[in-house]
């Protein structure tokens, strides 16, 4: 079901507050996104360009305070290939599934994130 438009607005809102303070307002996004963006590939491309520039942002404020280590760089290396496969595998497998089953998967990818999310805390 649907939430209405001023309760979506305060998800928005909300998901913004969330990623200002603790940098973990994705979940609160995704369920903007999943009313507001009703293709997969627009919902995908969005929530792709809004995490890129964030990180970008976030990373650049910790290179700027001195927080980037030689352990930090090596990881990063090791990473950003890997988020290029991610990209390019999980753009051929959206383009493979239905709309209803890549909800599913993504109301599923929430509860599974969610779920560890509160163990580890």
């Amino acid at each position: 079901s649907f939430l209405p438009e001023w309760a979506l607005w305060g998800v928005l809102a909300a998901a913004g507050l969330i990623q200002g303070m603790f940098v973990s307002g994705g979940a609160l996004l995704v369920i903007y996104a999943v009313q507001k963006l009703t293709d997969k590939e627009q919902f995908r491309a969005t929530l792709s360009a809004v995490w890129s520039i964030l990180n970008l942002l976030y990373a650049g404020a910790q290179l700027y305070q001195g927080h980037f280590t030689h352990e930090v760089w090596v990881m990063v290396l090791c990473c950003v290939p890997l988020i290029v496969l991610a990209t390019v595998v999980g753009g051929k497998l959206a383009k493979r599934i239905s709309q209803e089953r890549f909800l599913k998967l993504t109301y599923v990818l929430l509860l599974v994130i969610g779920t560890v999310l509160l163990v580890t805390s």
